[in-house]
């Protein structure tokens, strides 16, 4: 494992260039590539190496990981697991992981392999990553933290680098497991490597995820200066996206995290499935756009500040066919209705009136004041209803 300081080879005139120099010239540049993927990025699967059933076999497919040494492992062709990884080791659940292999493939070019010095001397190594199967040894897989790494080396900020292929480090592909001669694949917590940035930025538009203490930045983007701003200042976590407006080039989140931990949305929200507040609420802090001008098509419920009035609105839209409706649902899934509201047409002229619908009792705590206005009725019958229906809720409301 290297942990020494960068050391690179140093050229000058009618220098003597040994074998050494040309190994150290490499290892520097494997040095420098390989803190890279570990520094700059994390370890782990990159794409493909899926545990799949193909053509009733189960093979581990070609992919592409890097280890916890920044070593690329790149596995070309499919890897059966096959009953006989079960039987070598007596057992019926196995884990599969990946590990870097390097070894010389013994080839020395025709009529060198004679020289003095060259005999059993391979001008190739191949780096060919290994499938390792072995048995498990508990129910969950810690695949962070992978067996037989120093604990000082998994602890490090930066993981040393290391050219020695006997120094392990598995990456966790999944596991296995035979039951009734057939092999049941599980996927497990396989590791996928990712990238460590501040801020991440589309390279054909001004689209940016800001992950951390970024605010205020600014990028030009085909001839464009964008201002990536918002209201939180510092802030966790922002996405920005170009607005559809053109030319706008003053950009505020439309996903922010702030400091305190609270989430702001910006724009047009579709949620497609239920929307559950658990131990909150939901707030209108400011009136919605909607009135006269910009009535709502759908259905929504917003702050209306117009007309002299801050109003709490539920908003049917402009479909007098809807129904606002409260009401109850059984165990079995039956609803009842309790209160409705819509338009309808009652005096059958095409114009529709708002009508509310009780079904039950009606309980008022409090006068009740109505005005009767059904012409086939004489005043004194109205009034003669109006007094019997107050004097039913007094009785009501009255205690023995």
């Amino acid at each position: 494992m290297t942990t020494e300081p960068l050391s690179r080879v140093r050229y000058f005139a009618k220098q003597f260039l040994r074998v050494d120099e040309f190994r150290d010239e490499q290892l520097y540049q494997l040095t420098l590539r390989r803190l890279h993927n570990n520094a700059q990025h994390t370890w782990g699967i990159v794409s493909g190496l899926d545990i799949v059933s193909e053509d009733d076999a189960t093979v581990v497919r070609p992919g592409y990981a890097i280890d916890g040494y920044g070593r690329e492992l790149l596995l070309t062709e499919k890897f059966p697991l096959v009953a006989e990884n079960f039987d070598a080791l007596a057992t019926e659940r196995l884990d599969v992981w990946l590990i870097y292999g390097r070894s010389d493939d013994g080839s020395v070019p025709a009529g060198y392999g004679e020289c003095a010095g060259s005999s059993g001397s391979s001008y190739r190594a191949s780096e060919e990553p290994k499938v390792l199967v072995e048995r498990t040894l508990s129910n969950t897989v810690d695949a962070r933290r992978p067996p037989g790494v120093p604990r000082e080396v998994l602890d490090a900020p930066v993981p040393p680098t290391s050219d020695n292929p006997s120094d392990l480090w598995r990456v966790y592909l999944g596991r296995i497991t035979r039951l009734e001669g057939k092999i049941v694949i599980e996927p497990g917590p396989r590791p996928y490597a990712g990238v460590v940035a501040e801020a991440i930025d589309h390279p054909a538009n001004a689209t940016r995820v800001e992950v951390g203490g970024q605010s205020s930045a600014k990028r030009t983007v085909g001839g464009l200066t964008y201002t990536y701003g918002g209201d939180a200042d510092p802030r966790r976590f922002a996405i920005f996206v170009p607005e559809p407006a053109a030319g706008a080039t003053d950009l505020a989140p439309r996903l922010e995290i702030t400091e305190d931990g609270a989430i702001h949305l910006r724009g047009q929200t579709n949620v497609e499935g239920n929307l559950r507040t658990v131990g909150g609420a939901v707030q209108f802090g400011g009136a919605a756009g909607a009135g006269a001008a910009k009535p709502p098509e759908v259905p929504s419920i917003y702050r209306f500040n117009g007309d002299h009035a801050d109003t709490l609105r539920i908003d049917l839209g402009n479909d007098t066919a809807r129904r606002f409706v409260i009401g109850f649902s059984s165990p079995d899934g039956v609803f009842t209705e309790c209160l409705s509201v819509e338009m309808v047409d009652t005096n059958q002229t095409g114009d529709k009136t708002p009508v509310v619908s009780i079904a039950g009792d009606l309980k008022v705590n409090g006068k009740l004041v109505g005005q009767f206005i059904d012409p086939a009725l004489s005043p004194e019958a109205l009034a003669a209803i109006f007094g019997s229906f107050q004097a039913g809720l007094v009785a009501g409301n009255s205690t023995p």
